[in-house]
């Protein structure tokens, strides 16, 4: 509503009749259609297609109705769905992904392929192969949405991973006949889940197998493509046979392919897994000098080469070849540092007993952690800093890690982690020397885990206390029989002895 001065509404009154009559649908442009409907309500008012002006023939009113019922007979939007499910096949909540997938399909009706692929993919994350069955068969019914090439590499994975090998290669067969659901083709990644699963699993002749049977989509030239040797020589790793997935190498190079980044990895975690740390830079010095003599950066070593590296100079406690690659790292400018990368530094450091370097790192990593969060620590590096200083008896330190686990590590603390750190501060205590703070909290461990296996950590620990203590006093009769047991605790205890003196010859640790 528009409100006039009283000296402009009686010049308003004024004017000529048709020039009054436009200024008041310009003052007022409801008022015209409002009459328009008094005269004839059941007449719709034509919209004139040459005027664009908001207030004729109450035009905005129709056309927001217009683009509503437009939106409302088109499909509807379901990459919320998709992006719900993946999120909670992360947390593995499958219960849920059914839940509420049933809730949309009571809402939108049936829902696209798309949407069931990633319930399928969320049943093979969480090893329900059934439920992933079911959701095929739904998918490839009459009145189902439709499989994809997709869908049948999801369930071949699925299917290897629950060890039903029978049932993937008769699904390989069909597809090959042409007589599967769908009419999918037989393709490189729909037999790369199958062979993934396959060699994961360390069943190398059955991978061995279907390579015989199906290998030819990989081939390329005639021969197998760098993407079969990089599986390959990953099953040889995970089999305890490093030596053999070093041969291959020969077989590449015999072929004239093209090592690539994934295959110069694979062939560094060889040569670690087996000890042969010379043969690894010589691999590693390699894809830089191929990256700088073809120009192609997708060579360069990335952050799973110098971890790998990490990992084994770290176990050889080579602390000279550690800092050079981590300082490698740090003057690359290609290289982004994450946080996996800066947990293979610190155990690096520890594992060549270097506490101070491994401090230095961590508190580099929890200033970092502050701007991103994508680098708050793993409850792994905690309890690798925590047995650390157990081992040295400092127990303070290990008590502030305990207590700052809990507020600056990312992830879930599950109760095997949890039980572990509480056995540590044991250890710490005792190490240092006081006997009656770790007599307490092993019988709080006791207490809130009602039991210590005697094969862990904390099991260890506690036969030391009895040791210490003694038999007049002893916390486990009458489960260790006092006729042995002052032998057996002897024993124990001069086995700790030679043990922690061996490793660290400058202090004893009673």
């Amino acid at each position: 509503m528009v409100n006039l001065p009283m000296d402009q509404m009686h010049h308003f009154q004024a004017l000529p009749a048709h020039i009054h009559g436009d200024m008041l649908v310009l003052l007022f442009p409801f008022r015209k259609c409002w009459q328009q409907q008094k005269q004839n309500p059941f007449q719709r008012p034509a919209l004139s297609s040459s005027s664009s002006s908001p207030v004729s023939g109450c035009q905005p009113r129709r056309y927001y109705l217009g683009r509503f019922k437009r939106r409302f007979r088109s499909e509807p939007n379901l990459k919320p769905l998709t992006s719900r499910i993946v999120d909670l096949t992360r947390r593995r909540q499958l219960h849920q992904i059914f839940v509420e997938i049933e809730i949309a399909k009571k809402r939108h009706g049936q829902l696209n392929t798309i949407v069931m692929n990633a319930v399928m993919q969320a049943c093979v994350h969480c090893a329900d192969i059934e439920s992933a069955l079911r959701v095929f068969d739904e998918m490839s019914g009459p009145e189902g949405c439709g499989v994809d090439n997709i869908t049948y590499a999801t369930l071949l994975k699925g299917l290897g991973d629950a060890r039903r090998i029978d049932q993937a290669f008769q699904l390989l067969e069909a597809v090959e006949q042409g007589t599967a659901a769908g009419s999918p083709k037989l393709s490189p990644p729909l037999v790369r889940g199958l062979l993934n699963s396959l060699i994961e699993a360390g069943d190398l002749r059955r991978a061995n197998g279907l390579l015989a049977r199906y290998g030819f989509v990989f081939h390329e030239g005639g021969y197998p493509s760098v993407l079969v040797y990089n599986l390959l020589m990953k099953g040889y790793i995970n089999t305890g046979c490093p030596e053999v997935a070093l041969r291959l190498h020969d077989e590449i190079l015999r072929h004239g392919l093209n090592l690539d980044k994934l295959t110069y990895n694979t062939l560094i975690l060889a040569c670690v897994e087996s000890g042969k740390l010379d043969v690894a830079m010589q691999f590693f010095e390699g894809m830089k000098d191929r990256a700088q003599t073809a120009a192609d950066d997708d060579i360069l070593p990335d952050v799973v080469t110098y971890t790998t590296l990490l990992k084994g100079f770290g176990h050889a406690q080579d602390l000279i070849s550690v800092q050079k690659i981590v300082i490698e790292m740090k003057l690359s400018n290609n290289l982004h540092i994450d946080r996996v990368a800066y947990t293979a530094i610190i155990d690096a450091f520890l594992n060549c007993g270097t506490i101070k370097g491994a401090l230095t790192v961590y508190g580099e990593l929890l200033k970092k952690a502050g701007e991103d969060s994508s680098l708050r620590p793993k409850p792994h590096l905690f309890l690798a800093l925590m047995r650390a200083f157990a081992v040295r008896g400092e127990y303070e330190m290990v008590k502030k890690l305990h207590g700052r686990m809990w507020l600056d590590s990312s992830g879930t603390i599950t109760s095997k982690v949890n039980e572990e750190a509480d056995h540590l501060l044991m250890e710490a205590a005792l190490s240092n020397g006081q006997l009656d703070l770790a007599l307490q909290y092993m019988k709080g461990n006791v207490e809130k885990w009602k039991q210590i296996p005697w094969a862990s950590r904390g099991g260890m620990v506690a036969l030391r206390i009895e040791a210490l203590l003694g038999c007049s006093v002893s916390i486990f009769s009458p489960c260790i029989l006092p006729q042995a047991s002052t032998v057996f605790l002897l024993m124990v205890e001069m086995s700790f002895q030679y043990f922690f003196c061996f490793k660290y010859s400058s202090r004893w640790y009673l």
